[in-house]
């Protein structure tokens, strides 16, 4: 056996440098210099590419880009294509056509070349306008086209490092929070959850979206414990680029680091005053203006359900949309006048509906066609990741909230905000896979902790203790 893996070796190494260096000179010079890159990212990140994890990255990295390049090789084979003159590209998923047309052309209008896809973009809008909402992520895509020309598969790549730095972070929150074994659990989940795997190969936003969440808490967990406070200028730097991609759900996450902030600090009564302040400061505005404090909260929930039933309106599909207030609600025109009559008990409701429907649909009863069929897998591993996530949050509150409160606020904060407005409206899960690297770090911590109490339970393995061989009378 030995003598065959010798002979094999460098015949395998061999081809497997074969097969790279022909991808890539088949590739653009900008997708070679990202591979060269992100190899450099990431060993940078995982100190110095040394040890298991760097391999596991890498072993991420690349499932990324094979997925990139077999999507584009057989998207080129059925011969689907743009719209758009001569600056023609494979079709792309869902809403990457509109999101890889639109950085391609603010470079374009920046340089002064004619605009060609005029068919895809109201021109006569600025070049930040879009239908879509808040979309910056164009820009590095943009950034890239003006280093390395118009490249929609190499800048794929982008999404696939964010993809795979996304679980290094989530490795490096882990370990503040627990054992090194979980920490690993919590990359490996991260890196090769499909849907996860599925947007960091697209042009998608949701990639820049996740990583910038989870960088916002990890720098700032850094400034927590480290008390650097350059991390603290980078998690600021997060929470705005995250806030131009999601505009709303960054209140949560700054609301989050803050009541973190304040729960690391040391001395008890210093918390009891900062909780004390907020509450005068509560008083304060209900004694000056009555009702104007439940007034602004009601009006608040009012603007939030109407934004939910808008969404709801946009997908009618109940796969894809849930209905979380009484039916009149949802009847068009939509105006604020159906929203009349609902009270406190009303808003509740919509809330702890909302968070249930965000994290258990699409249910595997829904499934029924062959393509939907193909997530029935994720779904129940996620509802085993759900059991994984209560005995996770349940083992941090055992031994002390403080130092995972940052992560379990924001997780909570986020998929409220979420649960209350798009929820899962859209396609597939994504919008619940915004947060699904905190859920999956509490998953590992709680598996990790179940494992090791079973083990510290299982009565020791006793051998038999073997009776010395009869000696016959006499021998020597």
């Amino acid at each position: 056996m030995n003598r065959f893996r010798d002979r094999l070796g460098p015949w395998a190494v061999s081809a497997a440098l074969g097969v790279a260096l022909g991808v890539a000179c088949l590739m653009s010079i900008g997708g070679v210099v990202l591979i060269a890159g992100s190899v450099a990212v990431l060993a940078l990140m995982t100190r110095r590419g040394q040890g298991q994890l760097f391999r596991w990255a890498l072993w991420a990295l690349g499932l990324r880009w094979l997925l990139i390049l077999a999507i584009t090789f057989i998207i080129v084979l059925t011969g689907q294509h743009y719209p758009g003159g001569t600056d023609t590209a494979p079709a792309l998923f869902g809403d990457e056509g509109y999101y890889t047309a639109k950085a391609w052309w603010i470079l374009k209008r920046i340089v002064g070349l004619p605009l060609e896809f005029e068919e895809l973009i109201e021109v006569n809008k600025e070049y930040y306008a879009t239908a879509y909402g808040l979309s910056a992520h164009v820009y590095p895509m943009t950034f890239f086209y003006a280093l390395f020309g118009y490249s929609p598969t190499a800048v794929k790549g982008i999404s696939a490092l964010l993809g795979v730095v996304t679980g290094i972070m989530v490795h490096d929150l882990v370990r503040v929070y627990a054992n090194p074994r979980a920490a690993k659990l919590a990359a490996v989940l991260v890196w090769f959850w499909p849907s996860l795997v599925l947007w960091s190969v697209t042009n998608l936003k949701d990639p820049y979206a996740i990583f910038l969440l989870v960088a916002a808490v990890w720098a700032f967990q850094r400034c927590l414990t480290e008390r650097k406070w350059i991390y603290a200028l980078v998690a600021a730097g997060a929470v705005y680029g995250y806030a131009m991609i999601k505009a709303y759900l960054w209140v949560a996450v700054v609301a989050s680091m803050a009541l973190a902030w304040v729960l690391q600090w040391r001395r008890r009564w210093l918390r009891w005053a900062a909780a004390g302040a907020a509450a005068l400061c509560l008083a304060a505005v209900v004694v000056r203006a009555p009702g104007a404090l439940p007034r602004r909260i009601e009006a608040g929930m009012r603007r939030i359900a109407m934004f939910h039933v808008h969404q709801a309106l946009q997908q009618p599909d109940t796969l894809r949309s849930y209905r979380l207030l009484p039916d009149r609600c949802y009847q068009r025109p939509v105006t604020d006048e159906r929203f009349n009559g609902l009270g406190p008990a009303d808003y509740a409701k919509m809330a702890v509906s909302g968070v249930g429907y965000f994290l258990t649909v699409p249910w595997p009863v829904q499934l029924t066609s062959v393509s939907r069929a193909a997530v029935i897998p994720q779904m129940l591993c996620w509802y085993l990741a759900l059991l994984a996530v209560m005995l996770g949050v349940w083992r941090q509150v055992r031994q002390g909230l403080r130092p995972a409160a940052l992560a379990l606020f924001v997780l909570s904060g986020v998929t409220l905000m979420l649960a209350l407005t798009e929820g899962n409206i859209g396609t597939a899960f994504r919008h619940r896979d915004l947060v699904a690297p905190f859920y999956l770090l509490f998953a590992a911590i709680g598996a990790t902790w179940a494992w090791d109490r079973r083990q510290a339970q299982r009565p020791p393995s006793v051998e038999p203790v073997r009776e010395p061989d009869a000696v016959a009378v006499g021998a020597p």
